[in-house]
């Protein structure tokens, strides 16, 4: 693979930010792409894989705590959690300590998903970065964060203020209560 260009080029018929979407959504379905690949041929999606991926480096880590490390609503990766149990990679139990925490565990099989694997999403990530500067990797990090956290919390448009209706009455002489 070559070395990316020292300064990003930019489409300047789309400008700056339709040519940032457009490469954020080839990035996105190539990782589609790529999820679909996986599915075939290892038995997971790139989403599942990330679970599997975390419950193996973090085990017997909370539902919960996953949800907060992929950044997911927990019903989103109830949903993930039940596909992996299923399908016998994974195990969810009921904490000892508090029965509405689930602890999430890997099985044998489960397991066996957690080396590292060509032709998945993290392995063309591994390889980006093994070719990458570390400053490069840490502009990128920063600005995907920061966008990450603009998309999560959009601001509310600011509306001008209401102004107030003359009091109504229901009396017949005209009066105002």
């Amino acid at each position: 693979m070559s070395k990316l260009p020292a300064e990003p080029t930019v489409d300047h018929q789309l400008g700056p930010v339709l040519d940032f979407l457009r490469l954020l959504w080839r990035v996105n379905h190539a990782m589609e792409r790529r999820s679909r690949h996986m599915q075939g041929r290892l038995g997971v999606t790139a989403p599942q894989r990330m679970v599997i991926r975390l419950a193996g480096r973090f085990p017997d880590a909370t539902a919960s705590e996953l949800a907060a490390l992929l950044h997911l609503d927990p019903g989103s990766l109830s949903s993930l959690l039940a596909r992996l149990e299923e399908a016998g990679l994974l195990n969810r139990t009921a904490d000892r300590h508090d029965r509405r925490r689930i602890r999430v565990s890997l099985t044998r099989r489960g397991r066996r998903l957690t080396g590292d694997t060509e032709e998945t999403v993290e392995s063309a990530v591994t390889a980006v970065l093994a070719e990458s500067d570390p400053e490069d990797i840490r502009r990128v990090h920063a600005l995907m964060s920061a966008l990450a956290e603009h998309l999560a919390a959009p601001k509310e448009p600011e509306l001008p203020p209401k102004r107030r209706a003359p009091a109504r009455s229901n009396r017949t002489d005209g009066r105002v209560r």
